[in-house]
């Protein structure tokens, strides 16, 4: 009997041990959820500032690179004829891969050297004729300021000839082309100049980001001036005065005091 007694005492000793563990363990995990909770809170806040403002950057770019790229297409001039290594635009004329600009002095000229003959071979003891064909076809554009001269086979004949009809249509149409085309690129300019200055939503994920780091100037990161009894203690510069130093002093004339009338 009594040995049962002392083993239900040792049993309930041994329950309201591990009830004692179990609230000590509880209370330390509530404290450690306590303590690191703000902490992770403040992380998961800085990682999500942190994308915001990768991404607004990463928009803002995109939308400036278009705009870059549509002022460059701004100033490009559509193609109304090639041929060979010249493409005609509507205010430029390019040459082996040199761009010149069309002014109302440039001329397109065709010339055709050399001629078609027939000639006859024998093939299997029979004569065929056939078309040998001699012609060199010049492309020649000259300007006050410059000229070359392109030399092309035959077989593109028409094709150049096309070139020097549309050259001389864009040369009567030049100054038309030049207005449309400077209308073009300050369109283009404007937008650029927009989309740059257009970064309101990157500058405010920056804000929130530096402020989230302790950056930004918000009005809770300010000090609070020291109290008036932490400056009675410090030592003041020569030449300057605290307030209430006027009335310090011993009111009694005297060496401490002040000075004697003699």
């Amino acid at each position: 009997m009594v040995g049962r007694w002392i083993f239900l005492a040792a049993l309930v000793a041994l329950l309201a041990l591990v009830v004692v563990l179990v609230l000590r363990a509880r209370d330390a995990l509530a404290d450690l959820i306590a303590q690191s909770g703000p902490d992770q809170r403040r992380q998961q806040a800085l990682e999500e500032a942190r994308e915001r403002l990768n991404k607004a950057e990463k928009a803002h770019a995109k939308r400036v690179r278009r705009a870059r790229k549509e002022l460059t297409e701004a100033g490009r001039d559509p193609v109304l004829a090639k041929v060979g290594p010249v493409i005609l635009a509507a205010c430029t004329v390019t040459v082996r891969k040199k761009v010149h600009e069309l002014s109302p002095t440039t001329v397109f000229r065709v010339d055709v050297e050399g001629e078609i003959r027939q000639v006859v071979t024998r093939q299997g003891g029979q004569e065929k004729p056939m078309r040998d064909d001699q012609r060199e076809v010049f492309v020649t554009i000259t300007d006050d300021a410059w000229a070359d001269v392109v030399k092309l086979p035959p077989a593109q004949l028409e094709g150049a000839r096309r070139l020097a009809a549309a050259g001389a249509a864009a040369v009567r149409n030049l100054q038309t082309a030049q207005g449309e085309r400077d209308v073009r690129i300050l369109t283009a300019e404007e937008d650029l100049r927009r989309v740059l200055a257009d970064a309101g939503d990157v500058d405010a994920a920056r804000m929130t980001l530096e402020d989230l780091e302790g950056v930004g100037p918000r009005r809770i990161d300010v000090p609070e001036p020291p109290p008036q009894q932490a400056l009675d203690g410090q030592d003041v510069p020569d030449g300057l005065e605290m307030p209430g130093d006027a009335d310090l002093g011993d009111e009694d004339d005297g060496p401490l005091g002040g000075r004697e009338d003699r």
